[in-house]
């Protein structure tokens, strides 16, 4: 009755729910604990890792890859290319390289 001659307020928006962008960081962190723990254990010997045979090879060749050495073989004289070993797996711990 009052209201007539007054333009009428549009209602407030409710709140949208807040972003969910702390379940992703959460997510992440939780993966990347995971993953520096399996590379921890993979390469420690006091952890239950073992560093011979082929385990030494692709923990070589991840350290190459991290230092921008392509795929080789370190510990040859000369540091010829690993044609051996498939290079898909040590693009895995190839990046812990740099952290640790």
């Amino acid at each position: 009755m009052f209201d007539r001659g007054r333009k009428k307020e549009p209602d407030q928006p409710t709140a949208s729910p807040p972003p969910r962008t702390w379940l992703i960081i959460l997510a992440w962190a939780a993966v990347a604990v995971a993953l520096a723990i399996l590379h921890l254990t993979s390469v420690s010997s006091e952890l239950g890792g073992n560093l011979g045979g082929d385990n030494v090879i692709y923990y070589l060749l991840a350290k190459a890859i991290a230092g921008g050495q392509s795929c080789v073989d370190l510990y040859l004289p000369g540091h010829p290319a690993q044609v051996k070993f498939p290079f898909l797996f040590p693009l895995l711990p190839a990046p812990f390289h740099l952290l640790f």
